[in-house]
């Protein structure tokens, strides 16, 4: 209990929301101009555009939308292909940050931040509305609010979780019952043809899963993939001509229309296995185009400008973005305050011809927000941000960033046709932002560093409690024991040793598979020579690195059976090409019982016991396709044998997928004789000793390493499966289920 207080207190602090500044932006909060004509100028730039059709593609990465396809000729997104072809769609790539899911994508998507790794979990919860963005500044609640849209949305409910009384018509679908990959979208695509054609809508939100859907039941080279995509392909060919007959009848009626805005993404992409959640090229690379038939009859994105902008890293010939960009771009050509919380930067490149005042405009209200941040980050700022000046500590050479920028416009705004003071002030806008956007990620994570040392703390003293009981002498008879097993007890202490040394080093935590198969192997090999009449040990492990701890017949028939009965079970949970593993458990099974009675009557003590069955449930998660990023974990066995969403159902579902092989050589654990309960007793508090002593370590790896590069990419991700080994795997599989079935 003490280590569930303790490790629920670390997660507090470690995993925390991150602070964000109360309310939304207004046109009040808007700066005025630098130049002496402010007050005859607007405080927001004149939209470009006045209505949006916003569509996620989910899992829409850059490798499987029409960027590697239409360079090589081909794609199956023929239509965007022209599009792009045509300079009618602008594509990008934008490059997300992990956790890769959903929900934080959404939100990174909407309010510009960097949403925390806590969001990867609350993803997993349909009913969890913690995480609503209700009180959040996002553009959807500007465009409903400041520009008086009516917005429509169709597609994953995740939306109305995050987004609740802001939809006009909504029509949401679960994002969890994975094996749906055609109703899921047929259900948004038939309001193309039904709502989007009647003009009682500003902004239209649609939000495909089926792709992702195809990806984690037989990842991108799956035979539904290729249908999938041109399936995307129609539906926005369908949406652009649609919106493209709308804006020509609008224009005929209206003069002041100012046309439509599509917009296509990706939230997240994919790896080679179709899971996503880590931070790997494919993962975090996802599609962006911006297209309109504007850019057709009065196109703001000319190709010939004579201006030059700073030129962006590119990937297949695209240029490579932040996908929180989005965030301003969207307030910049929409007309609407940028959401107080953004740490984007507008996209410039959208920006060609004689738009140069919009521009320095949209720069200017860009860096201003980011500098409303800054103060807020600074804790004694010398100027205000309204005389345009942000203090950056020591940092003289980004100390009057913004003031020198404002000066630049001015000057440019006084002479507009001196292309050359344009340039300069738009390249120190971008250097101030830049800089900014820089500064306010790095300091995005807001530890409560209270709350990890009080969990760390009482984690700390659970172990050690632990740790004095599993050192109790037991009898004579289990000292002499300890005397046999010497060279075995010095392997088990030096690898414990190795073990929490590697979890303060990024490389190690990405490879942890390997130190759990040499281990494995190597304790094998060592009670090989030490028996030198048993060659079992050293054959099995040969064997895909397993063994197991096996019951006396007392109650051998009862475990036999349930190790039989579940095995069908595990099988049918766990992925096709996981089936042979399970044979070659029985085999091994079955060996490794004839060298126990081999051995009699020398039994196995316990802390010999806790330390195989720690290496045979490690072995058997990495060997079954497994690893420490949240994209190996596996939902597309979460749903067999259910017909619909249920968070316990499918929750305990996808924890027995993905530890399938754990649970399997896990029900072999119970080596009991005449004195059962004391057995178990003496083996269980060996085996919590060193699960705690795991645990004691890698919290103070992350504690002390909270401020390293890869803290979110590979030490999070970590913690999250640790957590799920010490609460799920060990406390409850082990101690719970299996002390009743012991007793």
């Amino acid at each position: 209990i003490l280590q569930i207080i303790g490790l629920g207190l670390f997660c507090k602090g470690f995993f925390p929301y991150k602070i964000q500044i109360a309310g939304h932006a207004t046109y009040e909060s808007t700066p005025s101009w630098p130049d002496d004509n402010s007050q005859s100028r607007p405080l927001v730039i004149e939209p470009e555009f006045d209505r949006l059709v916003f569509v996620v593609i989910d899992a829409l990465r850059k490798y499987g939308f029409f960027f590697v396809f239409f360079l090589f000729n081909i794609s199956v997104y023929i239509y965007m292909c022209v599009l792009i072809e045509s300079k009618t769609a602008i594509p990008f790539t934008a490059r997300a940050t992990a956790p890769t899911v959903t929900l934080p994508r959404i939100k990174a998507l909407t309010t510009g931040t960097i949403p925390s790794f806590l969001d990867a979990i609350l993803n997993i919860a349909e009913s969890d509305t913690s995480s609503s963005l209700e009180h959040q500044d996002n553009w959807v609640y500007q465009l409903k609010h400041h520009c008086n849209n009516t917005i429509h949305f169709f597609g994953d409910d995740t939306w109305i979780r995050l987004f609740p009384g802001l939809f006009t018509k909504q029509d949401g679908t679960t994002s969890f019952y994975v094996s749906d990959t055609v109703q899921v979208d047929l259900n948004v695509t038939r309001h193309i043809q039904t709502d989007m054609t009647v003009p009682d809508w500003n902004t239209m939100i649609l939000h495909y899963l089926g792709l992702d859907h195809v990806g984690h039941l037989g990842g991108p080279k799956s035979p539904l993939m290729k249908p999938k995509q041109e399936e995307m392909d129609r539906a926005l060919e369908q949406i652009y001509q649609l919106v493209a007959e709308q804006d020509s009848e609008r224009i005929v009626k209206d003069a002041n229309a100012k046309g439509t805005l599509i917009v296509v993404c990706g939230d997240h992409g994919m790896n080679e296995v179709g899971n996503h959640g880590g931070s790997s090229l494919e993962e975090t690379s996802a599609a962006l185009v911006f297209m309109s038939p504007r850019f057709e009859s009065r196109p703001v994105l000319k190709k010939h400008s004579t201006r030059e902008l700073p030129e962006r890293p590119s990937a297949f010939g695209f240029p490579i973005i932040d996908q929180i960009d989005l965030v301003p771009t969207l307030a910049s050509v929409l007309g609407f305050p940028i959401p107080k919380n953004n740490l984007g930067k507008v996209i410039v490149d959208l920006y060609r011809g004689d738009k140069d005042s919009s521009i320095l405009r949209a720069l200017q209200l860009n860096a201003y927000q980011l500098g409303q941040l800054l103060s807020k980050s600074i804790p004694e700022p010398s100027k205000n941000t309204e005389e345009y000046s942000v203090v950056f500590g020591d940092n003289s050479r980004n100390e009057q960033g913004y003031a020198r920028a404002v000066a630049l416009h001015k000057q440019a705004l006084d002479d507009i046709k001196n292309e050359q003071a344009t340039e300069t002030a738009l390249n120190a806008y971008l250097e101030f932002i830049e800089y900014a956007q820089s500064y306010l990620v790095d300091t995005s994570s807001d530890y409560g560093l209270g709350y990890m040392l009080t969990g760390l703390g009482l984690i700390c003293i659970s172990t050690i409690l632990l740790v004095r009981l599993s050192l109790t002498p037991e009898s004579e008879n289990s000292c002499q024991e300890h005397k046999s097993w010497l060279h075995t007890k010095l392997f088990v202490m030096v690898s414990i040793v190795g073990y929490i040394a590697s979890m303060f080093a990024s490389s190690f935590v990405e490879e942890e598979h390997l130190i759990w198969y040499y281990c494995l192997q190597t304790i094998f090999v060592i009670l090989a020579l030490q028996r030198s009449n048993s060659w079992l040990p050293y054959f099995l492990c040969h064997n895909y690195h397993y063994c197991a701890l096996l019951p006396h017949d007392r109650v051998g028939s009862f475990l036999h059976i349930l190790l039989y009965t579940s095995t069908p079970i595990l099988l049918l949970i766990s992925r096709s090409q996981n089936a042979f593993l399970f044979s070659v458990y029985a085999v091994q099974f079955y060996l490794l019982e004839q060298w126990q009675r081999s051995s009699m009557p020398v039994p196995v003590p316990p802390w010999l016991l806790g330390a195989i069955v720690t290496l045979f449930s490690q072995a058997a998660f990495f060997c079954t396709g497994h690893s420490n990023s949240i994209a190996s974990v596996d939902l597309s066995s979460s749903y067999i044998g259910v017909d619909g969403y249920d968070p316990l159902v499918i929750g305990l579902l996808t924890f027995c997928s993905n530890w399938a092989g754990s649970l399997w050589w896990k029900k072999r654990d119970a080596d009991v004789d005449a004195d059962a309960e004391l057995r178990w007793w003496n083996y269980s508090v060996t085996l919590s000793a060193v699960s705690g002593s795991f645990l004691v370590a890698l919290s103070l790896s992350v504690t002390l390493l909270r401020e390293h590069l890869f803290i979110w990419t590979v030490f999070s991700p970590k913690y999250l499966y640790q957590v799920a080994w010490t609460c799920l795997f060990h406390w409850f599989v082990h101690m719970f289920v299996g002390s009743i079935v012991v007793r």
